[in-house]
């Protein structure tokens, strides 16, 4: 869509140049009386006036190149020649203020303040394969856990700011495991589980494990004790280690899930 106005590079829909004579000048070009260069994109879309009378493109002067008028009648001292042009720019891919689709990332460099009803909808994905490796472009998808025969799920390498959620769509009969990316990937300190036995909810029958926060890279449910059981659901969080802004992240965990006998900690 062309828009009426000035662009960055100086070229604008419409401009003006007024050049004062001397005499005898044949062309002008350079700068006008008020220091401004000419220049334009095409000599079709440029209107030469001498003393206020319009001239005739290709009978009167000639627009041979993007940066003067040339082909003039010798002009007399105090002649004023002023030149008109037009050029027109284009602004693609955009979205009309009244609503669209972004069909790629948006990055936003500052706070964004949102009226009306927000729709905004996260990524839900099932899993039924046996591995899975969680990409950072999946950051705010919800992964449902539909293997019976057990899922190994990859984290990317910890990045402040990256939010995976896990649901045990179906109870597990093999290992489920959710490892980091490498050992140095490890669970914070705060990272944990509360494991409720599914058996006796009226009798309040619940542990609650944590990650020791120094080795601990992966959580692995390989027995009805740590949690594999259908329901359950574990949120992950990469954090900053050495506060905002810090290069160096882990992966903070929590969440609710549901075993059987004796509770046992799922963090290795």
């Amino acid at each position: 869509m062309p828009y009426l106005g000035r662009s960055n590079d100086g070229f604008g829909v419409r401009d003006r140049f007024v050049y004062t004579a001397s005499g005898s000048e044949t062309s002008v070009s350079g700068a006008d009386d008020n220091a401004r260069v000419l220049k334009y994109k095409d000599g079709t879309y440029v209107d030469v006036y001498l003393n206020g009378v319009l001239l005739l493109r290709g009978t009167d002067y000639n627009t041979i190149t993007g940066n003067a008028i040339s082909g003039l009648a010798a002009l007399s001292t105090n002649d004023v020649v002023e030149i008109i042009t037009y050029d027109v720019f284009a602004v693609a891919n955009t979205v009309p203020k009244s609503g669209g689709t972004f069909n790629g990332e948006v990055t936003f460099v500052d706070s964004v303040a949102l009226t009306g009803t927000t729709n905004i909808k996260e990524d839900v994905e099932n899993i039924t394969a046996a591995t899975k490796s969680v990409l950072v472009g999946d950051s705010g998808t919800t992964f449902l856990l539909n293997r019976a025969g057990g899922i190994v799920v990859t984290l990317p390498v910890a990045a402040a700011g990256l939010r995976y959620s896990f649901i045990i769509g179906t109870t597990f009969t093999g290992t489920f495991s959710l490892d980091g990316a490498s050992a140095n990937d490890i669970f914070a300190a705060s990272s944990n589980l509360l494991i409720w036995d599914k058996d006796a909810p009226a009798t309040v029958s619940a542990k609650q494990f944590y990650a020791d926060g120094s080795n601990d890279d992966k959580i692995v449910m390989d027995g009805d004790t740590k949690g594999r059981f259908i329901g359950g659901k574990i949120n992950c969080l990469g954090i900053a280690t050495g506060g905002q802004g810090s290069a160096t992240a882990v992966w903070h965990v929590d969440g609710i899930v549901y075993g059987d006998g004796t509770l046992a900690t799922p963090f290795v």
